[in-house]
């Protein structure tokens, strides 16, 4: 695992998941805040419409400023390759949180501003991503980062849904990067899980992965969002929402 020397950066610099977790963590508080306050007063945020805003700012700022920290963290150790630390990583906070500022800045440019900031920071985490696994030829994860990227493109959806450009660009954004964000917590979740398990246990065990299981959560995943979201099809989503239950609950009873 690299290292770096403690001498030459502040902790909360040396790790994606510090300053990230510690975001959205403050995020997450402050922005219920500021909903109860839409709620009560009226204070809407001026770009979107606050139900739009309210489900953006779950799904793109929250979840992904936690999805961010997982990955900048976890890439590192999967591929050995130092992911961004110093001020680059605090530089790519920076983009994450002026993107969450902007909407209250009060004037008609607030939205393209908050729009060309956020889709930065997603591509700039899916360079910072994609560096270490090229770099280590650790092309296993490159799946996560193809989520990355759609989730970038769902992103766009929504603001291009905004002014009507993509018709239900604003439906689909948030749904679609809802359920990736969902795929994202499964797909890296097969082996996390039994890593933390295996750890945390004071006894030896063997937890293996079933590739069965693997290939079908993918695939019915893929089929889920697709019938869900694209070409809605209740009947067929529903069907596949209960086989994904089933599927993950042989996963986690093993």
């Amino acid at each position: 695992m690299p290292t770096t020397p403690p001498t030459q950066q502040v902790a909360l610099t040396r790790l994606g998941f510090r300053p990230f977790f510690l975001c959205s963590t403050l995020f997450a508080t402050v922005s219920m805040l500021v909903w109860l306050s839409i709620i009560a007063f009226a204070t809407n945020p001026p770009v979107m419409p606050p139900a739009l805003w309210h489900g953006h700012e779950m799904v793109y700022g929250y979840a992904l400023a936690v999805v961010a920290g997982f990955l900048l963290t976890a890439v590192r150790n999967w591929t050995g390759v130092q992911t961004l630390h110093g001020t680059p990583l605090m530089l790519l906070v920076l983009l994450w949180l002026l993107a969450r500022l902007i909407p209250y800045a009060g004037n008609d440019s607030a939205l393209p501003l908050m729009m060309a900031l956020d889709l930065s920071f997603n591509i700039a985490l899916c360079l910072a991503i994609l560096h270490p696994v090229i770099k280590d030829g650790h092309y296993k994860s490159l799946g996560v980062w193809f989520i990355l990227i759609a989730i970038t493109v769902s992103n766009l959806l929504f603001y291009l849904g905004l002014p009507g450009i993509t018709p239900n660009g604003v439906q689909v954004g948030l749904h679609s990067g809802l359920y990736l964000i969902i795929f994202l917590m499964l797909l890296p979740g097969r082996r996390v899980l039994p890593m933390f398990i295996t750890n945390g246990v004071d006894y030896p065990v063997t937890l293996t992965n079933r590739r069965w299981l693997d290939i079908s959560c993918l695939l019915l995943m893929l089929l889920f969002v697709m019938v869900q979201v694209f070409v809605p099809q209740s009947a067929l989503a529903s069907l596949c929402a209960g086989l994904l239950f089933l599927l993950h609950a042989i996963r986690i009873s093993g």
